[in-house]
């Protein structure tokens, strides 16, 4: 994790001194000051609700989490990481050109999607199988990894479609449902199910159910009901490998 982690931020400083030297007035426009009045009131708070919803939530996960045994936050911090890392990627590099401003329709970022997912809980479905078969954990974390990193990319890429197309208030439904996620968990956990699964199956549903309301809002309903199915199955299969 401490190799992740340095890696991470050296990749930041090199991707901030290229994005610096190939475009020289982006600091000088980063700092000049607005040549307007703010026009954005109250339309941020329903972002800022949405935000407050989602840390919230992780961090009541991570409280709990503390409570598990060594080697199942091991394996909880390395997958974490590994979609974190994934996620970025996509939500900062890929998205934005695929759904921006100029945008009059959400057909290529769902068509991305689609593929993204389909790609990766084919993949995850291999790993559960070769788990099974040779019983190797690395593998069911491997499934893991790539199931939650699908419903990761289902929430990026249509909370960025919502923030296009919908009115920011659509974003009560994402602080709604992480406000229930991190709720169930800790009712879970009141009444004994203190399982690396319970705090997995939470951070999975935190991106998971979010992102399957806002595809369902935006007409891909068939598609993001498959996600959620795939997501929850592989989670469920894999968890009697992950330690």
């Amino acid at each position: 994790m401490s190799g992740m982690l340095i890696a991470q931020i050296v990749g930041m400083v090199v991707t901030t001194i290229l994005m610096v030297r190939s475009h020289p007035t982006l600091l000088k426009r980063l700092t000049a000051e607005p040549t307007q009045g703010r026009i954005v009131t109250s339309k941020s708070e329903w972002y800022l609700l949405q935000s407050l919803a989602g840390y919230g939530g992780m961090l009541i996960l991570q409280t709990l989490s503390a409570a598990l045994a060594p080697a199942a936050l091991s394996i909880l911090g390395l997958i974490g990481r590994l979609v974190s890392g994934l996620n970025t990627v996509v939500t900062n590099a890929i998205v934005p050109k695929l759904i921006h401003s100029g945008s009059d329709s959400d057909r290529s970022v769902a068509r991305f999607v689609n593929i993204v997912v389909a790609i990766s809980l084919s993949v995850a479905s291999l790993g559960i199988v070769i788990a099974a078969g040779g019983q190797l954990p690395l593998a069911a974390q491997f499934a893991v990894v790539l199931a939650w990193f699908a419903a990761a990319v289902l929430n990026a890429a249509f909370k960025r479609v919502a923030v296009r197309f919908a009115e920011p208030r659509i974003a009560w439904i994402s602080a709604l449902l992480n406000a229930l996620t991190a709720v169930s968990v800790l009712g879970a956990w009141a009444f004994g199910y203190q399982t690396l699964f319970v705090i997995l199956l939470g951070y999975v549903l935190l991106d998971l159910l979010p992102g399957l309301a806002l595809a369902i809002l935006q007409r891909h309903t068939v598609a993001a009901l498959l996600t959620a199915a795939g997501v929850i199955a592989i989670a469920a299969l894999a968890s009697p490998y992950l330690i």
